[in-house]
């Protein structure tokens, strides 16, 4: 870390320290071990994953032993989880005059058995925080996202090798209150999509609300998590939602191809092409909610067909 550069002694009188960085790498030729006694706040966030706890964040630490602020932000792959044990360990207990410390640290490594565990990666995952949580972000949230109510947080990623159901987004939404912009990475399908088609188009559904969502960004997400969001069946949404990508926005349209052909001059689907193509989001969205309106009562028709086949 180039910050380490900076407590060589040069500022030995400094009193607080606000580090955020976008990775934290070894470097071999800073090897600063003074202690730093008139350090009393430190905060450290990291916006990329480190390998380089034991080597960087724990060394750095220990030699803030008059610490009495204490903030860290990061995430690591290593082997080992970051638990209360290891807080308490190699942190908390070189810092006896530590007062207040507020942490957010996501541990990443290869391991048979944990909290989150991705059968096809080989890899799990733990996540621990205090609470209240008051960062304006919370990543790679799962299935066994244990609720709670997070009013501070802005921004989240949804991230599964198991389908996200309608329950799992109506938790979200009551979570995290000031929701303004969410990314989701899922590509399988919802199960219970088809029993809910069954049952009386969409009645049995409460509809979910995002009052404060204005970005949506799909990365790797199947079809029924665009529905999830676009439908007005399932989800309301105040504003004109920028969607990410201009693949996502074709997949959309994809799904109601078959039926925009009906009512829509094949021309105007070209020109409407071009209009995506210039990147205005907003206009793109305007004529997908259009068209996804007049196709919903054929979508669902056509659906009921095929069921009753």
């Amino acid at each position: 870390m180039d910050c380490l550069y900076l407590l060589d002694g040069r500022f030995n009188q400094l009193h607080t320290l606000m580090v955020n960085i976008d990775f934290i790498d070894q470097k071999s030729k800073i090897n600063n071990k003074e202690k730093l006694p008139n350090l009393r706040y430190f905060s450290l966030h990291c916006k990329n994953y480190t390998k380089y706890y034991d080597e960087e964040i724990k060394p750095l630490l220990h030699r803030m032993m008059n610490l009495k602020t204490l903030n860290l932000n990061f995430f690591c792959e290593i082997n080992k989880f970051i638990d209360g044990d290891e807080l308490k360990t190699n942190i908390i207990n070189y810092m006896p005059r530590l007062n207040k410390f507020t942490f957010n640290i996501f541990s990443y490594y290869q391991i048979i058995s944990c909290v989150d565990y991705f059968q096809k990666r080989n890899r799990s995952q733990c996540h621990i925080y205090s609470y209240p949580y008051r960062l304006e972000y919370y990543n790679n949230i799962t299935n066994n996202f244990p609720g709670g109510l997070f009013k501070y947080v802005s921004y989240i990623s949804l991230f599964d090798d198991h389908p996200f159901e309608h329950e799992f987004f109506l938790q979200i939404a009551q979570s995290f209150p000031f929701l303004k912009s969410l990314c989701l990475v899922n590509e399988k399908g919802q199960n219970n999509k088809q029993c809910i088609k069954s049952s009386n188009h969409h009645q049995n559904l409460s509809i979910i609300k995002y009052p404060y969502l204005t970005q949506l960004d799909f990365l790797q997400a199947h079809d029924d998590y665009i529905e999830q969001f676009l439908l007005d069946t399932k989800t309301y949404l105040p504003y004109n939602i920028p969607v990410a990508s201009l693949r996502d926005l074709v997949k959309i349209l994809t799904l109601y191809y078959d039926y925009i052909e009906f009512y829509m001059d094949p021309a105007l689907f070209v020109i409407t092409m071009d209009t995506m193509k210039s990147c205005h989001d907003e206009i793109a969205f305007q004529s997908i909610e259009f068209w996804s309106n007049v196709c919903n009562e054929e979508y669902e028709l056509q659906l009921l067909q095929q069921e009753v086949r």
